[in-house]
């Protein structure tokens, strides 16, 4: 987090959306711009990891990775079949990913009650399966009242670059059995357990 954008943020009336850790630093400035209440949504990360190598292949050919982006992959990364580039991408980034995961669960049991900073985790499966239910939880977090029942449904793939299939577990079929099970065992119990997400 960034202390002059969070300056203007805490005026209110804003929505910001961005990959931040439970850090000393971000956690500080949270608490220096009286920010009590936030919501950190997850995502199966063995689909975030199939969704990332896409976006990267897509972001290569309109921007040239390497020229943009201090990225650590091979130089032939884009020669290569989908089950190396799946490979790396386990090694290097997917720890990232189930990391992420990790230290927002460790920051509810031993942050929370330090820092006092409310944190709502949401999670993909039920953004899809249940919109309505999932935005109404995050009304009553804000203390949101709603106006009327009735929600704008917008084409969400024409407004985000982001945007591809929206899938809960293409993981299933995009990853081989080897790199499933190894990036099942990066998860922890307690990841299954608390969103429903499946070993294999």
């Amino acid at each position: 987090l960034n202390d002059a954008a969070m300056k203007k943020f805490a005026i209110g009336c804003a929505i910001d959306q961005g990959h931040y850790m439970p850090s000393t630093k971000n956690l500080s400035l949270l608490k220096k711009h009286h920010i009590d209440k936030i919501i950190v949504h997850f995502r199966d990360p063995r689909q975030a990891l199939v969704s990332w190598l896409h976006y990267v292949e897509k972001y290569h050919k309109e921007h040239n990775l390497f020229d943009t982006e201090d990225v650590d992959i091979p130089l032939d990364y884009f020669e290569r079949s989908f089950e190396e580039k799946a490979d790396i991408m386990i090694e290097l980034y997917y720890p990232y990913f189930v990391g992420f995961i990790d230290r927002w669960l460790s920051y509810e049991k031993e942050g929370m009650p330090i820092w006092g900073i409310e944190v709502l985790f949401t999670e993909f499966r039920r953004m899809k399966n249940e919109p309505d239910a999932f935005f109404d939880e995050i009304c009553a977090f804000y203390g949101i009242e709603q106006v009327t029942p009735e929600r704008v449904r917008g084409d969400s793939a024409a407004a985000h670059s982001h945007d591809r299939k929206g899938e809960l577990e293409e993981w299933r079929q995009a990853l081989t059995p080897e790199q499933i099970e190894r990036t099942s065992a990066m998860m922890a119990d307690e990841m299954f357990r608390r969103f429903g997400w499946s070993r294999a």
